[in-house]
């Protein structure tokens, strides 16, 4: 083997994790380059050495000694390279090592130190998710100079006089690290609990050290709620002697903004303020100005958010276009580069856009956003942001509206990964979810009363029409004709799809329901029913508009009629509509103030509603025999109770207060569930006359009157008559008897 060009560095210890994948990474280098790969051993029992003894070029042990430079230095002074490589156990080489080729050919280095790119993945998702931080890492020395690692942890390399070093950057080499993407909490506390010990020697040792406090404030603001203390000691260090530090400006203001944001400190203002000094710092440009768009953002200074926002904007900009000083990310970490934050400030620019009516940059930043990176609580807020667009201008924003669904909506290939099958469920459902709410009579009422209000904005789905439910929604709410809402009706095939409020809509119109030809299931009739009572407001006026109309004539409207009037009987205030101490009140029910006697007269008509409905529908389901007073407790209490609300409201219709009182009470002594019904009609009995018999009733009466007259008492002829559906209607007219009863039920 020829001399090598690079000399690749490893330390570790139990790391059969990730070991193999590391020394497999460096396999195409060894073939392209002349490689040799040394590695120390600090105590391995899982198998590690085992995986190193297949790769490795030189493998010797090392003890442990809490000190991360004698370990690497141990490792350089067994190289044999030109160049030294230093790659940790848990990263990974990328595949493009074009640049390190070229590099190796080049006649003489333009400096002595490298430093390549390094991504931080966050979670175990890797280069398929989007938590990570990126920063530069000076991994490359020329073996000749003699250099050394200097400090327990975050070791680096120093020369003799203790300062840095000058660096060129591979900037398009790049190491993948997971390290902490697999730490439980318990093993993240712990190597914080060993990274801070060390810190803190370290810190000892040389007081004045910047770069310790900003590897104090990075080690620890997630779990530490003294971090604080760091921040305000490293910006201390660093005013101290800016002559020193004051390149590390940007890193400094990012650590500081960064622990002053997640802890809330009082100075978050203040630092935010004094980082403008480094304008051209990447770590301004992104992390500082992610911090601080998020903070106005929460104060609703949204012309503040706004500036910020596009600061971060173009800070990711110039980091993707390779556009910055790459030296900077040798002094700490890029935090916000992931395009995860990234969309964060993205779905907040364009509230702050639509805040301060700002709509051209409302509607290109939407129309960046893609649909299937967003997660559930962003499909749902971006839905929003694009109806809220809709409402107050007159931008093509169905068409955005479109291509949002038609994302969310796409089907998946059946070998995708069950979680991402889930987020697009989730997504899908958060999209939904929000859209259905538009088309409530509450919002539509309250859009109108917004500022800038131009179009409902459920109208934003109506190009959906025939592709999904809530296009189809839109074009029924835009039909007011009864025919074409029928026909329409009609090629829906599950009305269960179908936002409640568009069959509301419908109905109000005048459409039959259930509409012929599709007539429907009690079961149905009761969910329907169950949705409509969402709205309350407007369920008890369509129930208004059915006790209206002639709900009698099939047996489909009458037990779509009884689910709905049931429905209002069981769900109305009947407290409210109650006497308040003789005087008259003003009260409110999901909707405008309602005084009291609309209540009372609202209570009335459903009970009256009750009363007709219940009328028409027992004869339909119970014999004869069956609704007779004495045989009433087989029925369900709450058509025991229809039973005699139906003749008390005959009797009152006659003028019998009386009679209307005693079936009330004997109705609420079989029927405990409808005290309070009971108890208002009680309390609210109209004063009535009579009702005049109409002039054929009266004829009908004598003829009957006339027939009896031909029969003796005991002749058996005689009670059959009685039995006749002619005499019980005008029984009570010649015999001046109780209200007239065909098979328990007052005609």
């Amino acid at each position: 083997m020829s001399k090598p060009f690079f000399s690749i560095g490893i330390i570790f210890k139990n790391e059969i994790r990730c070991l193999e994948r590391c020394l497999k990474s460096l396999q195409p280098l060894k073939s392209a380059i002349p490689c040799e790969i040394v590695m120390a051993d600090t105590g391995s029992t899982d198998g590690s050495r085992e995986i190193a003894e297949q790769y490795a070029d030189v493998l010797f042990d090392f003890e442990w000694v809490d000190d991360f430079s004698a370990a690497r230095n141990a490792v350089m002074d067994r190289c044999s390279g030109q160049w030294y490589f230093s790659i940790d156990a848990d990263e990974w080489l990328l595949e493009d090592i074009a640049e390190l080729v070229q590099f190796s050919k080049l006649k003489k280095a333009p400096r002595d130190y490298c430093g390549v790119m390094v991504r931080n993945y966050k979670t175990t998702e890797l280069e398929k998710g989007e938590h990570y931080v990126d920063f530069t890492a000076i991994r490359m020395a020329k073996l000749s100079t003699g250099m050394r690692y200097s400090g327990r942890i975050h070791e680096k390399w120093v020369q003799s006089t203790g300062e840095g070093v000058f660096v060129s950057i591979l900037g398009k080499t790049w190491l993948g690290h997971d390290g902490y993407a697999y730490f439980s909490q318990e093993a993240v506390m712990q190597k914080h609990d060993r990274n801070m010990a060390l810190l803190k020697k370290k810190m000892e040792d040389d007081p004045k050290d910047l770069q310790t406090y900003i590897e104090c404030m990075d080690s620890s603001k997630s779990l530490d709620e003294n971090c604080g203390d760091y921040a305000r000691q490293a910006l201390e260090v660093f005013f101290a002697d800016q002559e020193r530090w004051g390149h590390f400006g940007g890193v400094v203001y990012r650590g500081i903004v960064s622990v002053a944001s997640l802890h809330e400190l009082p100075e978050l203002e203040e630092w935010i303020s004094l980082s403008k000094d480094y304008s051209k710092s990447i770590f301004v440009n992104i992390d500082v100005a992610f911090d601080a768009h998020t903070h106005y953002y929460q104060k609703d200074d949204y012309e503040e958010a706004i500036r910020w926002g596009e600061m971060y904007r173009k800070g990711i900009a110039d980091y993707r276009a390779d556009q910055f000083d790459h030296v900077e990310l040798i002094r700490g970490v890029v935090e916000r580069v992931s395009p995860y934050w990234e969309r964060k400030i993205m779905v907040s620019l364009v509230n702050c856009y639509l805040n301060c009516k700002e709509y051209d940059k409302a509607l290109t930043a939407l129309q960046e956003l893609t649909a299937e990176t967003l997660d559930a609580e962003q499909a749902r807020f971006v839905t929003l942001m694009i109806m809220q667009l809709h409402r107050e201008t007159e931008f093509d924003t169905p068409a955005l509206m479109m291509s949002y669904w038609e994302t969310l909506s796409k089907e998946l290939p059946e070998d995708a990964e069950e979680d991402e099958k889930a987020k697009a469920r989730r997504n899908l459902d958060s999209f939904t979810k929000e859209a259905y709410g538009v088309f409530t009579p509450k919002y539509r009422k309250e859009e109108q009363k917004k500022e800038g209000f131009i179009r409902y904005s459920y109208t934003v789905f109506l190009p959906l029409a025939g592709k999904d439910d809530l296009g189809d929604s839109a074009v029924l709410l835009e039909t007011k004709d009864p025919g074409e809402l029928t026909e329409k009706l009609n090629q829906i095939e599950n009305l269960d799809s179908l936002p409640i409020h568009v069959l509301s809509h419908a109905m109000m119109q005048g459409v039959e329901f259930p509409m012929p030809g599709k007539p429907l299931q009690l079961e149905e009739m009761s969910r329907l029913v169950n949705r409509l009572l969402q709205e309350r407001e407007s369920f008890f006026t369509l129930v208004e508009k059915i006790m209206s109309g002639n709900y009698g004539r099939t047996l489909q409207s009458l037990c779509w009629a009884k689910e709905l009037i049931t429905a209002a009987l069981k769900n109305n205030d009947w407290a409210a509509g109650k006497i308040p101490e003789g005087k008259m009140i003003t009260l409110s029910m999901d909707g405008p103030a309602e005084s009291h006697e609309d209540l009372v007269a609202r209570g009335m008509n459903i009970a009256r509603a009750f009363a007709k409905v219940e009328r028409k529908y027992l004869p339909l389901c119970y014999a004869q025999d069956i609704l007779r007073r004495e045989a009433l407790f087989v029925l369900p209490p709450l058509h025991r109770f229809g039973w005699y609300c139906a003749q008390a409201f005959q009797a009152l219709d006659r003028g019998d207060q009386v009679g209307y009182v005693r079936l009330l009470r004997e109705g609420l002594s079989d029927c405990e569930s409808a005290k309070d019904v009971a108890e208002f009609l009680l309390e609210h009995i109209p004063d009535v006359k009579p009702q005049e018999p109409s002039a054929e009733l009266t004829a009908l009466a004598e003829q009957v009157r006339a027939m009896l007259e031909r029969f003796s008492t005991d002749d058996p002829m005689l009670e059959a008559l009685k039995q006749s559906e002619a005499y019980q209607k005008v029984a009570y007219l010649i015999e001046g008897s109780a209200v007239p009863v065909r098979g328990g039920i007052l005609q």
